[in-house]
């Protein structure tokens, strides 16, 4: 219950830091971000029962992407020299204690939706955690679900939602997907860009019973 307790009281906290975003890209990513983020706490909680560390890392980074993002608003639509100069002051100071927070402490390699490959490729450098081997079982069932059954090499739904991890991979990339194990609600496996965009092994869970899907993360891999 302690736990439950915690995870939202974390969550009540996220959703008003989300709330700093400007109005258009809260309206668009606001309730994806937060459910993302409330799975993301269970499974650390499943994890190692632990959330404090997770959550500073993450609201760091959330509000390093508040201040790009408002300042890039500013930059569109207010030219006062006293607009920016607030605006510079608070960014700057956000930044430093983010930066000082961030480099004593080791980096997340946990890629989150709406990353760039620049910072998934980041995150994924030093790995040494191997790609989830593709399991035919699960495989089949993934497809069931997914209302493509009978269909021998398409994923449809699910296929495009894991290759949709990274936001900027260029339209028409290749990929593999691999899936390595399903329990009903929640699949463990891999993704192998083309080219030099990486290998990942992704969590991601099923929305509901018409075959939509979730992606809540990833983490480098290597082949072996």
């Amino acid at each position: 219950m302690k736990q439950t307790t915690s995870s939202t009281r974390y969550i009540a906290a996220y959703a008003k830091l989300l709330g700093l975003y400007p109005a258009k890209f809260r309206d668009s990513f606001k309730e994806p971000m937060l459910q993302t983020f409330g799975d993301l706490c269970q499974e650390q909680l499943n994890k190692d029962g632990s959330l404090r560390m997770f959550v500073l890392k993450t609201c760091l980074e959330t509000g390093l992407q508040i201040i790009k993002e408002r300042s890039r608003e500013v930059a569109m639509h207010m030219r006062s020299s006293k607009t920016k100069f607030s605006i510079g002051v608070i960014g700057t100071g956000a930044l430093a204690v983010a930066a000082f927070a961030l480099l004593n402490q080791p980096v997340s390699s946990t890629i989150l939706p709406l990353s760039t490959l620049k910072k998934a490729r980041a995150q994924a450098k030093h790995t040494t955690i191997s790609c989830l081997a593709n399991d035919r079982d699960a495989e089949a069932a993934v497809k069931h679900a997914d209302g493509f059954a009978d269909d021998a090499h398409e994923f449809s739904k699910f296929e495009l939602e894991a290759s949709g991890g990274i936001l900027d991979v260029p339209a028409g990339t290749g990929y593999e997907v691999t899936v390595h194990d399903y329990d009903g609600k929640t699949v463990h496996g891999s993704i192998a860009y083309n080219g030099d965009y990486g290998t990942y092994n992704y969590t991601i869970n099923r929305v509901n019973e018409d075959g939509d899907w979730r992606f809540v993360s990833m983490v480098g891999c290597k082949q072996g």
